[in-house]
């Protein structure tokens, strides 16, 4: 079964001064327009090229971002190169006339532009990570550092270009977290050789590297923070918790994958409380999981953007764990908590308690059996216990004036 939540996949291209990266808030729409606007006639030199990009440039930053921009806006990724281990040239001049490049062709022609424009930079060799931890002994990528202001940056023209769809396509998509990245992100995936070009006050080691959890751009873009587990892989036995940190307008979603293949969505129960989200798991079987959650900004949003990956090795599971209740939108848009029960799975006949918080609802009521049970209502909080008869159980609330309810959980009692 193919991972529906994983089209465009970014299939990450393989192969002194702190900076504090560059600030949320800096306008850089002139530039990307004007490098953007540049002609095939400049193209043919590089002077004649680097005069044009630099132009409305008021600052180094603005000359840098410039050939950032135009860059991976013009250079296409090599795709039968990299899949067929090809050997081709890094030299810069050869990379312009073909238009294409693996990463290294990148990072040489973005050094090349910058020293044509009198900054300095310098292309750094290490590891990038995909999936998992790197075992290689040899560097799999190249990127670059610029010095802007006596001060040096991180960057990786490569990604910034775009990335490699499960049909293995190159798809150009400007990606703006790989240009000046602050060193305590770019540590999340990518490990130089030299380690100074980490740019941390305190370097880590390949094993910390390793350990540390897979954060993508959209973690970082959308200010998430982890709570409860902060290294990659995660140990668990029959259920599992893990917690971040969200701004109450980022919504989140998770799916569980097992050998390639994407579980059942109910086998995740996701739930905020102010910042705080939870995730909820439960794992049909022993085994290593992937647990991949993603984010989007408003309600509207049409997609949700990769935001991190954990591994999560699964042991010593004694009971059959069933999936837990089916979610609605509503349920979410709504940032209703449930707090009994969770298993879709209930017995007929036996009586349940059920708890759910909901702020500005009129009524909560469960159907079953074609009967409304109203919970009693307490504040926020609505409450009540009923025995269960065969078929669909659901959890509905009314949200005004009308007559309608509308669904937010639902069970199935057999």
């Amino acid at each position: 079964m193919k991972l529906r939540i994983m089209t465009a996949i970014m299939i990450l291209l393989f192969a002194v001064e702190i900076c504090a990266g560059t600030p949320d808030n800096y306008d850089f729409s002139v530039i990307d327009l004007h490098a953007d606007n540049a002609s095939s006639k400049q193209i043919n030199s590089v002077p004649a090229l680097i005069d044009y990009l630099i132009r409305p440039a008021k600052n180094n930053r603005e000359k840098v971002r410039a050939i950032f921009r135009w860059i991976s806006r013009n250079i296409e990724y090599d795709v039968d190169a990299f899949l067929n281990r090809k050997k081709i040239t890094d030299d810069p001049i050869e990379v312009l006339k073909r238009g294409k490049a693996v990463c290294g062709g990148y990072a040489h022609l973005f050094k090349y532009m910058c020293l044509a424009a009198g900054i300095k930079s310098e292309v750094i060799v290490g590891w990038s990570r995909a999936f998992g931890e790197i075992s290689s002994p040899d560097a799999n990528h190249a990127w670059n550092a610029v010095q802007i202001d006596q001060t040096w940056y991180l960057l990786d023209v490569t990604w910034g270009a775009g990335y490699m769809n499960e049909q293995q396509q190159f798809i150009r998509k400007f990606n703006d977290h790989y240009f000046l990245t602050e060193p305590e992100q770019f540590i999340f995936d990518h490990f130089p050789e030299d380690e100074f070009w980490q740019l941390l006050n305190r370097p880590k080691s390949k094993r910390e590297f390793n350990n540390l959890v897979m954060l993508r751009p959209a973690f970082f873009q959308n200010n998430l923070q982890v709570i409860s587990h902060k290294k990659a892989t995660i140990k668990a036995f029959d259920e599992l918790e893990v917690t971040l940190n969200a701004p109450t307008d980022r919504y989140i979603t998770a799916i569980l994958i097992k050998d390639n293949s994407e579980l059942d969505a109910n086998y995740c129960f996701i739930q905020r409380t102010n910042e705080t989200v939870t995730i909820r798991l439960r794992f049909p079987v022993n085994g290593d999981y992937t647990l991949r959650i993603f984010v989007k900004e408003g309600r509207k949003a049409k997609t949700f953007d990769w935001a991190c990956d954990y591994s999560v090795d699964v042991s010593n599971r004694n009971i059959y764990n069933s999936p837990f209740a089916r979610q609605f939108a509503l349920f979410t848009d709504m940032d209703a908590v449930l707090y009994t029960p969770f298993s879709f799975r209930l017995a007929k006949q036996k009586k349940y308690n059920f708890e759910i918080r909901l702020k500005n609802a009129f009524d909560v009521a469960v159907i079953n059996d074609e009967k409304l049970l109203h919970l009693k209502k307490d504040g926020d909080f609505f409450r009540g216990e009923f025995p269960l008869k065969k078929g669909p159980v659901r959890i509905t609330a009314k949200i005004d004036n009308t007559n309608e309810y509308h669904w937010l959980l639902e069970y199935e009692a057999d």
